[in-house]
């Protein structure tokens, strides 16, 4: 299993990229991790100079990221905490080769969409974007480290989220009104809790704020994934059924929480039943399709020596 691969995704890795979408117009892929151990060297003298910044980022308690299970050697490249939306510019992916890296911020939108919406969602994504961005209500730990590294790249002059769009992909899965109370999917639940969290930025440090967004990232997009997956899992179970000439049955809604839009999923599963031969063959060559195909079998012979 490649090491890139999306479940290995930390905290640090989510939180870095939605800074990376919603503050600095930056993609995971552009970020070189070879840029982390000379960047002391980068921020100018003003700021300190190169050995207080080698404290303020390498020494025990500084915002470099400790080591996970397992990472140990010297060809580790470093990585930084998300403090900061700056440090994102060098710090906060998965990999060493770019090719070979996800987009979690592209997850975290897909969430928001499904969870509330178009309208609701374009708030919420507005209220994050400002809560990412450092303010005269973060510590001033945090002011100075964000200025400093600004100082090396600047930040655009007006910030992604402004014009961020809920495309129709990422409002897929929203179930056409939101929910506030009863069953919630995990998208859902996410865009209830993430006000919260964003409320409390004002209440602690910087640092113990993003600890309290990383594990919202974390667990929600993650459940999504999980959902997504159940999902999958719901349909191929009712397509194969349709191929073999069953009555599409209905999904489970509010009590599982796995709802789509039925009238899309309703159509999908009656074309298949009805006029997708290739599809229909192909399922039935699968282990799934050829099981439900003797099952159907013995239930017509059954019923045939019934009579």
């Amino acid at each position: 299993m490649s090491a890139v691969a999306p479940e290995y995704s930390t905290g640090e890795v989510l939180l870095g990229s939605a800074y990376r979408k919603f503050l600095l117009q930056l993609r995971d892929s552009e970020v070189d991790l070879e840029l982390v151990a000379s960047l002391p060297t980068q921020v100018p003298h003003n700021f300190g100079g190169v050995e207080l910044w080698r404290e303020l980022i390498f020494s025990r308690g500084g915002i470099e990221s400790p080591l996970r299970g397992g990472q140990y050697g010297s060809a580790l490249s470093r990585q930084l905490m998300p403090i900061v939306p700056t440090v994102a510019r060098v710090a906060c992916v998965l990999g060493k080769k770019p090719r070979s890296r996800w987009y979690p911020a592209n997850l975290l939108l897909e969430v928001i969409g499904a969870g509330d919406g178009e309208t609701n969602g374009s708030n919420l994504i507005v209220s994050l974007g400002k809560a990412l961005e450092v303010d005269d209500t973060d510590d001033l730990f945090a002011r100075f480290v964000d200025r400093a590294l600004a100082a090396i790249t600047p930040a655009p002059a007006v910030a992604p989220y402004h014009s961020i769009a809920l495309t129709d992909g990422e409002l897929h899965a929203y179930r056409g009104r939101t929910v506030t109370t009863g069953q919630f999917s995990p998208a859902e639940r996410f865009c209830l809790d993430l006000p919260t969290i964003l409320g409390l930025k004002a209440q602690l440090t910087r640092r113990q704020w993003t600890v309290l967004v990383e594990a919202l990232f974390r667990l929600g997009l993650g459940m999504h994934t999980l959902w997504v997956c159940q999902l999958n899992v719901l349909m191929w179970d009712k397509i194969c059924l349709c191929a073999l000439g069953s009555k599409p049955a209905a999904m489970p809604t509010r009590r599982s929480g796995c709802r789509l839009g039925w009238e899309c999923t309703h159509r999908l599963l009656k074309t298949v039943g009805k006029s997708c031969r290739s599809l229909r063959t192909d399922i039935l060559t699968t282990p799934v399709g050829q099981q439900e195909r003797d099952r159907s079998r013995s239930a017509r012979l059954v019923a045939k020596a019934m009579h």
